[in-house]
């Protein structure tokens, strides 16, 4: 009798531990897979250039629709002449400047906006403040992302 108690309080210990291994497992994948993805998001390095690019964007023109699309092609309508350099050298790819809800923009069927800015946006700290600067950089064929508040 003492026997078949201590092996079912064996048994129940182990699945116990089992159950609490798989859990932190669980996790732990979750855990590296968000790193992986965030290393993509908000580098120093692009903060530091996306402040550049906000102090040169002429606000006053900043008018219109919920997403402004700021590209090499059209940057003189909002930033100075010397912008398609600026952009070049900074190896910013697109500027958006949103005047809505970031999640208007998550939600809307733009089909000019990447997934992988709709999965930047849906990080971005909705506060209660509606208007960012978010540039897509690409570098090594990756595209990255920085935002900063206007």
């Amino acid at each position: 009798m003492k026997k078949v108690f201590v092996f079912m309080e064996t048994l129940i210990v182990l699945v116990v531990l089992l159950i609490t291994v798989v859990g932190m497992f669980g996790m732990y994948t979750k855990i590296t897979a968000d790193i992986d993805i965030r290393k993509y998001y908000d580098n120093i390095s692009d903060l530091y250039k996306t402040d550049i690019l906000r102090s040169l964007i002429n606000k006053n023109n900043i008018t219109g629709s919920s997403l402004i699309e700021i590209t090499p092609n059209n940057c003189m309508n909002y930033m100075d002449n010397s912008c398609t350099e600026i952009m070049s050298s900074l190896k910013a790819e697109k500027i958006y400047i949103n005047l809505n809800n970031v999640d208007e923009i998550i939600l809307s069927q733009n089909n000019n906006i990447k997934n992988s800015m709709r999965e930047y946006l849906k990080t971005i700290n909705k506060d209660g403040y509606q208007r960012y600067i978010i540039v897509n950089y690409k570098y090594n064929n990756k595209n990255y992302y920085a935002s900063l508040k206007i």
